[in-house]
């Protein structure tokens, strides 16, 4: 008995460290269906804004993945300084969450394009404010792929918007981003599960809310140590 409470208690700690994805997108189906949600400003007024940048532009392989990114330009047939923003949906975070993605300038000998990462806790706002935004991250891009993540774990419980932003840069060429993905980790709440109270007749959410029969509701949940799916 006891040697089955450690090894349930270990299955619980597995899963609460377990990561599950909120959101991602690597830009490759058409611009209305992937970029459903985002938004895009063109907050220097130039009248340029973030564009799908696709292997069949250019002749070559431009996205990380798959064909297609996401780019902005500070050339294009003339210097161009852009403050370009592409807004995410809303998107509800949950404990240990953090926003991955990929960033490179396209041309080797041009590539060190300016770029941010920001957030905001007020995605209801209809009007946009840069004010309302926090930086996460701030850097130049190189012409290689960099792998970009920034901790959102003070963000836990809020809804937020999270924003890629290409600004304070003239007359280099694109920047490029792709494979954007928000994770968080799977519920630590079950952590708080007491070993002697896996009985076959106790149930927990994923959240680590206890029931004293099987669930009715559809959902996942916590048996003897095990993860039980209910349809």
């Amino acid at each position: 008995m006891k040697k089955f409470l450690l090894f349930a208690a270990a299955i619980l700690a597995m899963s609460a460290s377990a990561q599950t994805v909120v959101y991602e997108t690597s830009f490759e189906d058409e611009p209305e269906s992937d970029l459903a949600g985002w938004s895009l400003v063109d907050a220097d007024g130039d009248g340029n804004v973030f564009f799908l940048y696709n292997d069949n532009n250019v002749g070559a392989v431009v996205a990380h993945s798959g064909v297609q990114c996401i780019a902005s330009a500070s050339w294009m047939q003339s210097a161009l300084t852009p403050d370009n923003w592409l807004i995410s949906p809303t998107m509800t975070l949950g404990e240990g969450a953090k926003v991955e993605l990929y960033v490179a300038g396209q041309d080797p000998s041009y590539a060190a394009e300016h770029y941010g990462i920001f957030i905001t806790e007020n995605p209801s706002e209809d009007t946009f404010t840069a004010d309302d935004f926090v930086c996460l991250h701030e850097a130049n891009a190189t012409a290689n792929w960099e792998l970009i993540e920034c901790d959102l774990a003070e963000y836990a419980g809020k809804d937020v918007q999270i924003a890629i932003r290409h600004f304070n840069i003239t007359d280099m060429f694109y920047v490029k981003f792709d494979d954007f993905k928000v994770t968080q980790s799977g519920n630590t709440a079950i952590n708080e599960v007491k070993a002697n109270e896996m009985e076959s007749n106790v149930w927990f959410d994923l959240q680590g809310r206890r029931y004293n029969e099987r669930p009715q509701t559809a959902g996942i949940y916590v048996n003897n140590g095990k993860k039980v799916v209910i349809k």
